[in-house]
């Protein structure tokens, strides 16, 4: 069976594309930091007849990219993006 895996699920966006792909035959695996929230997020996908699981994730167990430190740089108004794209930050021509 195909999957998909949404990082950051939330009740709107994450929800929505939980049920757009799962309504369409594939399993949900949905990973976001708060456990009751994503057993909520499930329950609803469930009743749904989508086939969906939960996987929260606390900072103690997600990576950071190699030479990337927790605190933003001096005077930036900081992000929570720890890595950049190959291409910098513009994405490539299409």
């Amino acid at each position: 069976m195909t999957s998909i895996a949404i990082i950051g699920a939330g009740p709107q966006l994450g929800l929505a594309i939980a049920r757009t792909f799962g309504s369409h035959g594939l399993d949900v695996a949905l990973i976001s930091r708060n456990r009751d929230k994503l057993d909520g997020l499930v329950g609803k996908l469930r009743a749904e007849g989508i086939t969906a699981a939960a996987f929260p994730r606390t900072s103690s167990t997600m990576t950071r990219s190699p030479g990337h430190s927790r605190r933003p740089p001096h005077g930036s108004a900081g992000s929570t993006s720890w890595s950049t794209p190959r291409w910098g930050r513009s994405p490539p021509p299409l």
